[in-house]
């Protein structure tokens, strides 16, 4: 810190006002850019904010399929059972008549 402030008593005021305008060029220039990153960094946040919806678009989808396949198993399920109640009934039925026989 005291380099510098005697190399600053050193320089003359006529050399310090292009360096110091130098440095406000320069930070200007700095500032542009990284304004123009975080503006790419906004778009791809609002690019990933459209494909998160479009994952819960399709998630949802998968959720009402898998319901629906679940309805069509228990469906299968009670006609199996009934099925096989109706078969089971069928040779109670059988067997009553050969024993009548």
């Amino acid at each position: 810190m005291e380099s510098i402030i005697q190399l600053l008593s050193k320089i003359d005021i006529a050399t310090l006002i292009p360096i110091a305008g130098m440095f406000w060029i320069f930070k200007c220039h700095l500032d542009k850019k990284f304004e123009k990153i975080d503006q790419r960094f906004e778009k791809i946040d609002h690019r990933f904010e459209k494909i998160d919806q479009r994952f819960e678009k399709v998630d949802e989808r998968f959720q009402k399929i898998d319901d629906k396949i679940n309805d069509i198993d228990k469906r299968v399920f009670s006609i199996e059972t009934m099925l096989h109640m109706k078969d089971c009934c069928m040779l109670k039925d059988d067997r009553m008549k050969k024993k009548a026989e």
